[in-house]
């Protein structure tokens, strides 16, 4: 069995799971600055990265909590004349390397993501990403419950299965699901130290780093 490296130690692993927006493709980060704008545009006060990528509720509603009022039928018009369409959102350039990698070790790989199935599928049928997973599985909410399918379908453990997230709630997906969760910043340092505070056992630049972490 394959192993991570982690300060703490090292965790077998058979498979690996994979946010998709901020890990696979370049959206995260794009996402933050939309809703930032939203906020200011609406009143309110944006507030850091490191902040944003704890959040606990829908977008409307953090941007209400940082002053800025309006509904959801307001927010998604706005939303949407700044950010352009998941659809457009390129892949990171270590994604397919990776991807590689991880099969060359015998590791099985899947996505677990809440973004719309209408919107992520089509985006790895356009970019050919769509053959390096076992499971694409949209719509993941509550994602635990689904990492936690996931390795029934691959007949894994989750104790056996990391996943890999931009955002605090995957971190707290992962741990719920009993997987190992790993945070990833993308170069967005800010990320690092509110990743570890809510369980990341291993935080990343980027998928590049994470492989050669893995022996």
């Amino acid at each position: 069995m394959r192993k991570l490296w982690t300060p703490e130690g090292c965790y077998p692993i058979s498979a690996v799971g994979l946010d998709a927006d901020g890990v696979i493709r370049d959206t995260g980060y794009v996402a933050y600055i939309t809703v930032c704008k939203i906020i200011e545009h609406f009143g309110g006060k944006a507030p850091p990265y490191a902040d944003f990528i704890l959040k606990e509720f829908d977008h409307p509603t953090y941007c209400r909590r940082h002053g800025a009022h309006m509904d959801m039928d307001q927010f998604r018009k706005m939303y949407y004349e700044v950010h352009p369409p998941d659809l457009e959102g390129l892949p990171f350039s270590d994604v397919v390397g990776f991807c590689k990698s991880v099969a060359l070790m015998g590791l099985d790989l899947f996505v677990v993501s809440s973004c719309r199935e209408d919107w992520l599928l089509p985006w790895f049928e356009r970019h050919s990403m769509g053959a390096h997973f076992a499971y694409i599985v949209p719509q993941a909410r509550p994602k635990d419950a689904h990492l936690v399918d996931v390795c029934r379908q691959l007949g894994v453990e989750p104790e056996v299965m990391m996943y890999v997230g931009d955002m605090g709630h995957d971190m707290h997906a992962a741990t719920t699901a009993g997987a190992i969760p790993v945070g990833i910043t993308r170069g967005h340092h800010e990320e690092n130290a509110s990743l570890r505070s809510v369980g990341a056992k291993l935080v990343v630049q980027s998928l590049e780093h994470l492989s050669v972490l893995i022996s």
